[in-house]
């Protein structure tokens, strides 16, 4: 639904791709130089079939710049080993981008098949960098070093981050422990794709349909028009389909007054992914649960939450939980105030009854909001159109970091999409903000 706008992809500073001389660079403008405004992809001429062969050609030159860098017979230092090695790999990480970003915008069952190839192809070619041991000598010299060498505060931290992400990756592990950490990272590669495509799958295929006009009492007009629009679109024309979709479903939850139908819509969106049909995710969730502990084993960690935060501000688990525990408790007195404020409604509205369950919640909530503090978000919605919303979030950025937003045109991959140009105080070109507006 287009009232419920979110931009979806910010692809700023995309590096231009070299030029090759191979016959199949000729047919695919993933494999030539992008020759587009501001060097960003060529999104109107490239198709799904051009992502694999582009990322397999991403692959073998990382690989032979890898191999380069390996057997280069110099000393290693800074500029021969951490920049050499932060410099590779620029095919594939602006195809690999490129193909990520709009699968995660406009995701089909095309892309989605390709995500299964190609995904577990740049997994493995990450853990054949990683794993490569003459590489980690090659970048644990220049860290055992780079106090006593000249480098910069900047190349010293790119240097920490860089042997930290290899060792993260096991680099020093066994033999033995290196492939069953391949065969782990592997599987996660995998189950993590049919994991978020059920639940795309689930989404897509749950629809709650009404046709007559007393199911959608308290649904404002505007809700009502998608939501026909929506049946329409399913060939119900002449019924009103609502989704599991955020600007389908939210709307539902906290308008329409049938509270079984709530109900139901609710129970969708709760049981996506558990209900024992092709797109169940109980034994993926299980799986990636069990893998995730392997993996976490494998690396000396206790559990897969302490290796995760590891190298993040929190540090460990316990840190996390110390404030969750400080702000548990405020939290729920909060809720619960809250809640006797719904319940006290309820109660007014049904002759005395308060039971309350979580399909109460939007709806309730709404109507405190407009007793206790006369706020009605859809008398509030025609000050937050696309136009005024965008407007001053550009605006705000140009007061608080002297940002610029200038319409321009590029290729693009669906035509319900928008690009602007960022420019910083000077009038510098910073890079390219892409919104897309399609459901």
């Amino acid at each position: 639904m287009r009232k419920h706008l979110i931009p979806a992809l910010m692809l700023t500073l995309m590096t231009t791709l070299t030029c090759c001389e191979k016959k199949p660079a000729e047919i695919n403008p993933l494999l030539v130089r992008w020759d587009t405004p501001y060097g960003i992809p060529p999104f109107d001429k490239i198709r799904p079939e051009h992502y694999r062969p582009a990322v397999e050609e991403g692959i073998a030159r990382h690989k032979a710049e890898i191999d380069s860098l390996v057997g280069n017979p110099a000393a290693p230092s800074f500029e021969n080993v951490i920049a050499a090695l932060d410099r590779s790999g620029r095919l594939l990480a602006d195809t690999y981008l490129t193909f990520s970003l709009v699968a995660a915008a406009d995701n089909n069952d095309t892309l989605q098949r390709i995500d299964m190839e190609i995904s577990p192809l740049v997994a493995a070619h990450d853990d054949d960098i990683r794993m490569n041991e003459k590489l980690f000598d090659k970048v644990e010299a220049v860290y055992e070093a780079r106090n006593a060498s000249s480098l910069t505060p900047e190349q010293i931290r790119l240097t920490e981050k860089t042997y930290d992400r290899f060792v993260r990756a096991g680099a020093r592990l066994t033999p033995r422990k290196k492939e069953e950490l391949r065969r782990i990272n592997e599987e996660l590669t995998t189950l993590g794709i049919r994991f978020a495509n059920n639940m795309l799958a689930e989404n897509r295929d749950f629809a709650l349909v009404l046709d007559t006009l007393p199911d959608l009492n308290g649904l404002p007009e505007s809700v009502v028009d998608a939501a026909a629009a929506e049946a329409k679109a399913r060939g119900l024309k002449g019924k009103w389909a609502f989704t599991l979709s955020k600007p389908s479903f939210i709307p539902f939850m906290t308008y329409a007054e049938r509270r079984d139908l709530r109900e139901k819509l609710y129970n969708g969106y709760l049981a996506r992914g558990d209900n024992g049909n092709e797109h169940d995710n109980n034994q993926i969730v299980a799986d990636i649960v069990r893998l995730r502990t392997e993996k976490a084993h494998l690396l000396d960690y206790p559990s897969y939450a302490a290796f995760v935060l590891d190298d993040k501000i929190a540090r460990t688990p316990e840190n996390v939980y110390a404030l969750l525990d400080k702000l548990w408790g405020p939290s729920l007195e909060l809720a619960g105030r809250e809640l006797e404020e719904m319940r006290a409604i309820k109660a007014k509205e049904t002759g005395g009854d308060s039971t309350f369950a979580a399909w109460d919640w939007w709806y309730y909530a709404e109507k405190v909001r407009k007793d206790k503090y006369a706020l009605d978000e859809e008398t509030l919605k025609p000050y937050f159109s696309l136009e005024n919303v965008r407007t001053g979030a550009f605006r705000l950025a140009n007061r608080l970091w002297g940002l610029t937003f200038r319409p321009v045109s590029v290729p693009l991959y669906h035509e319900e999409c928008l690009a602007y140009e960022v420019l910083d105080k000077d009038d510098s070109h910073l890079g390219i903000l892409i919104f897309d507006f399609f459901p």
